[in-house]
């Protein structure tokens, strides 16, 4: 089994102020072997760390990706080449997912204040590849619960991830995926269902750094 984060920014998100360098290291303390990393409306930090990891950590599997807002709220396309745009209208974004074959992933899909889709999910769940059942930054322990309960009744596979902007939240949520050490075979083992998830909750402190960083990002 693969432990693995599948939520993990960059600096190139204004709210982060990870480097790959760092990204690669600490997840290497925190034992894991697979990691997702995505930023908000660019396709740039995940493909810099996966060319880093190559040689400074070759077992590590990186898998790069980007969280898009859509006009419906949040979804995360892995497996893509180039950046997609924001604020389209969330079938148009999938639409131009599916051109790059890309797999969705619906993170924080029910905290609405976090640009979760809410609702709107239904109008997507028969393209989505995996719903991101534990997200270590949510407010409250009920959205993910309520996100596990809408993959579970609609079978579509889950995942977790820490959502993390700072070193100290990398791994905080965490899936182990039966899989064998690279991407496609990661992808398809949670195609498959072969995930268990866990973390915890990290509380307020991290989006109240995030709020700072954001600032600082602008100035």
């Amino acid at each position: 089994m693969l432990k693995c984060d599948f939520h993990i920014h960059t600096r190139y998100s204004p709210d982060s102020n990870l480097s790959p360098d760092l990204i690669i290291k600490t997840a290497i303390k925190k034992k894991l072997d697979v990691i997702g990393v995505v930023d908000h409306d660019i396709f740039k930090g995940g493909p810099e760390t996966k060319k880093l990891a190559a040689k400074i950590a070759p077992s590590m599997v990186v898998i790069p990706g980007e969280e898009i807002k859509t006009l419906s709220g949040e979804i995360i396309a892995f497996g893509i080449q180039n950046t997609i745009p924001r604020k389209l209208t969330l079938r148009k974004t999938i639409e131009e997912a599916k051109k790059q074959n890309a797999f969705i992933v619906v993170p924080h899909p029910f905290e609405k204040i976090r640009q979760g889709l809410g609702n709107a999910i239904l109008g997507i769940k028969d393209d989505i590849d995996a719903v991101e059942a534990f997200n270590s930054r949510c407010f409250l322990g009920s959205f993910n619960k309520k996100a596990l309960k809408f993959a579970t009744e609609n079978n579509i596979p889950v995942i977790a991830g820490s959502d993390s902007h700072f070193d100290y939240e990398i791994g905080s949520g965490y899936t182990y995926v039966d899989a064998e050490p690279d991407e496609n075979s990661v992808l398809d083992a949670i195609k498959k269902g072969r995930t268990e998830i866990g973390g915890k909750i990290t509380g307020l402190k991290p989006h109240f750094r995030t709020f700072i960083q954001k600032r600082l990002s602008r100035d």
